[in-house]
């Protein structure tokens, strides 16, 4: 009888220890990555840029989503706050949909292109307005 109160009891003081310990340190646990992925986007999404600033290179457009995704990922991993890397991102795809706007106005790009632009921005508006209701 006893064997199993103190079975029981075990349990739930193990079980509320590691309840009081999730609520305390809650995001406490980082990827041991997330650091060197977001320097690694970072450096990506400069590269990106400066190519297609030098050659104005279609496939360097199309890779600002990607990269900006990377840095949404890794910053949101680093610091905890999934509401900042939102809105950074919502800012990098604004200026990507404006760049792939002006150059389908300019007769210089894809209009696929320019849509892909408007989603991107509907896109991160949406993973803001997800990360406010956080």
């Amino acid at each position: 009888m006893f064997k199993r109160l103190y079975l029981l009891l075990g349990f739930v003081l193990l079980l509320g220890g590691s309840l009081t310990l999730s609520a305390q340190d809650k995001g406490a646990i980082r990827d041991p990555t997330a650091e060197a992925r977001l320097k690694l986007a970072r450096q990506g999404y400069d590269l990106v840029n400066q190519r297609y600033t030098h050659t104005v290179s279609e496939q360097a457009l199309a890779e600002f989503p990607v990269w900006s995704l990377r840095i949404l990922d890794a910053q949101s991993d680093v610091s905890g706050n999934a509401l900042v890397a939102s809105r950074e991102h919502l800012g990098r795809m604004k200026e990507y949909a404006k760049l792939v706007a002006q150059r389908y106005q300019a007769g210089q790009g894809l209009h696929s292109a320019a849509i892909d632009g408007e989603y991107r921005v509907l896109e991160a508006e949406s993973m803001v307005a997800k990360a406010q209701a956080r």
